[in-house]
């Protein structure tokens, strides 16, 4: 079995897409918390991980993160990565996100 790194909305896609009865405890758990805390859709949360590693040079892992919180201000974003031992996100790239997030949330 492989590991992937996924968003919370394609992890909520992944336990719909089973039946609820084969669902045990813990992923029933686990789909009540991507049901409450999913802030866009799974299609949506992989495109806007493309484009923010795309677009920036923020590594995959980090653009998970950032589609799963969805900061709306740069500061925001910078307090995700103030804790990390890796280099802080630039200004600029700051920018770039979100302007990218505030795109995908226009209707």
């Amino acid at each position: 079995m492989s590991e992937k790194d996924i968003t919370v909305p394609e992890a909520d896609r992944a336990l719909r897409s089973k039946k609820e009865e084969e669902l045990d405890q813990f992923q029933r758990r686990a789909l009540e918390y991507t049901g409450k805390f999913s802030k866009v859709d799974a299609e949506s949360a992989e495109k806007l991980v493309e484009r923010i590693t795309q677009e920036t040079g923020i590594s995959r892992k980090e653009a998970i993160m950032i589609v799963n919180i969805m900061p709306k201000r740069a500061e925001e974003l910078a307090a995700l990565f103030s804790s990390s031992s890796k280099r802080l996100v630039s200004k600029a790239d700051a920018e770039k996100v979100i302007k990218v997030i505030r795109e995908s949330s226009k209707p």
